[in-house]
């Protein structure tokens, strides 16, 4: 044996699991079916299944990011910005990052007393400098 198939074979663990008769029935035919040990079959399963899930999880955090965005530019009209710190949990109207409660962010305060948005400290305006949110420096320099 070499020592990479050695070192793989310490890796491994094995996991019992109780199952219906009529799953191992059905994980036998389709181990038979692909020419492959059934216990390659299972690992193989658990794995895709693991990493289905992951992605499904992500997939839903992301989308719930975008629907959770103002729709458009998120941050035009905003007249005036004032830091925060979150109490409730938001989402970054620049980048879709979640503002959890306690987190520093800046409130954008828009032409209309209901317009307002949050953004996160990275994507915040910084004074003096050129500012990622609206592409301006500080107009008072």
């Amino acid at each position: 044996m070499t020592r990479a198939s050695e070192a793989r074979k310490r890796l491994e663990r094995v996991i019992h699991a109780r199952i219906p008769a009529a799953l191992e029935v059905e994980l036998k035919k389709a181990a038979d079916r692909l020419r492959v040990p059934v216990s390659n079959l299972v690992r193989q399963l658990l794995e895709d299944s693991l990493k289905l899930a992951e992605n499904a999880a992500q997939d839903v955090s992301t989308r719930l990011a975008r629907a959770l965005r103002p729709h458009g530019d998120g941050l035009k009209g905003v007249v005036a910005w004032q830091s925060v710190v979150m109490h409730v949990a938001s989402i970054c109207a620049s980048c879709g990052k979640e503002l959890r409660p306690g987190a520093r962010a800046q409130l954008g305060l828009g032409e209309t007393p209901a317009r307002r948005v949050f953004v996160c400290a990275t994507c915040a305006p910084r004074t003096g400098r050129r500012s990622k949110v609206s592409g301006r420096g500080d107009e008072s320099e």
